[in-house]
C-alpha cells in the first residue's frame, strides 16, 4: 500500500479540523494540517503557512509533495 499525502489549508477552523480527523485516522493518507495565526498560539501540530506568501506554499509543496490539497477559506 502506498501512502498518500493531503495538506488541508485552514486546519484550525472548524471544518478544517474535522478533515484532519478524517484523514488521520486512515493509515492510507499522511496528512498535513496548515494553519497561520492559530499554528503558533495554540498546540495544535499545524505547520504555519501564510498563503500568500508564495515562497512559504512553495517550501511546503516542496517538502511534502501532496497528492491532493483541500483548500478551506472563509
Amino acid at each position: 500500500m502506498t501512502m498518500k499525502t493531503v495538506v488541508i489549508t485552514g486546519a484550525s477552523s472548524l471544518l478544517g479540523k474535522t478533515l484532519v480527523e478524517i484523514f488521520t485516522a486512515d493509515p492510507e493518507w499522511k496528512t498535513i494540517g496548515l494553519a497561520f495565526s492559530r499554528a503558533e498560539t495554540e498546540n495544535t501540530g499545524l505547520i504555519k503557512c501564510d498563503l500568500a506568501d508564495e515562497s512559504w506554499v512553495r517550501r511546503i509543496f516542496q517538502q511534502y509533495k501532496p497528492d491532493v490539497v483541500i483548500h478551506w477559506y472563509i
